[in-house]
């Protein structure tokens, strides 16, 4: 059984993952979280197909690509998501207490 490389791009920095030919996409996302903590549902890989986004269910070896192959990941990690959600929270709040405050 062989395996793919790929040569992975992310906020400045390049990791390298290797995964079985019969790995699927989403198995790929998952080594990639593990190095980067982005959350696969948050990942978009770019470079992975040419003019298509490939599922989740895809299995690496069907996308025709060569080792080592470069992806550029899109993503932020699953800490900083939580505090832009929490902040935008916070920040809702306050304008609807502030509207609240102006009606009265």
């Amino acid at each position: 059984m062989g395996s793919l490389k790929f040569q992975v791009r992310w906020q400045n920095k390049s990791f390298d993952v290797d995964v079985p030919l019969i790995s699927t996409v989403e198995e790929l996302k998952r080594q990639i979280f593990l190095l980067t903590e982005v959350p696969p549902n948050l990942q978009k890989l770019i470079g992975l197909a040419k003019g298509r986004v490939p599922s989740d269910e895809t299995l690496v070896s069907s996308l025709g690509l060569q080792s080592p192959h470069k992806i550029t990941l899109m993503g932020r990690p699953a800490a900083e998501v939580e505090e832009y959600r929490r902040q935008e929270l916070i920040d809702m709040k306050a304008r609807v207490c502030c509207a609240t405050i102006e009606r009265t």
